[in-house]
């Protein structure tokens, strides 16, 4: 089973809810909006379920570019954005991310 397989098997598990399960990306979002009230300010006045859709267009953007080498333009905007030019996030907190990605996947 090539990697591709492997992945593509895994993200579906992932992103289709199951009974009363919660998709990946609601179990993330809740597991880091739970993390910090520091990110509880910061998605105060967001619309999740968009940001859920561009957490899942990141993911298979990271997987393109962990299979060409190539940065796409997702990724390009997505560091963009987070920089401390625009939303200038904390260094910490994108510790704090990985570190809730990590804990869902566990879940």
């Amino acid at each position: 089973m090539s990697f591709d397989d492997i992945f593509d098997a895994s993200f579906r598990r992932v992103q289709v809810p199951s009974g009363k399960r919660v998709s990946f990306f609601e179990a993330f979002y809740r597991n880091f909006l739970m993390s910090s009230p520091q990110v509880r300010v910061l998605f105060r006045n967001t619309d999740m379920a968009v940001q859920r859709r561009m957490l899942k267009k990141s993911f298979f953007s990271l997987v393109s570019f962990y299979a060409s080498g190539t940065v796409d333009d997702v990724l390009r905007k997505t560091a963009e954005m987070h920089s401390a030019r625009q939303l200038n996030i904390d260094p910490y907190l994108y510790d704090l991310w990985l570190e809730c990605l990590i804990d869902t996947v566990r879940e």
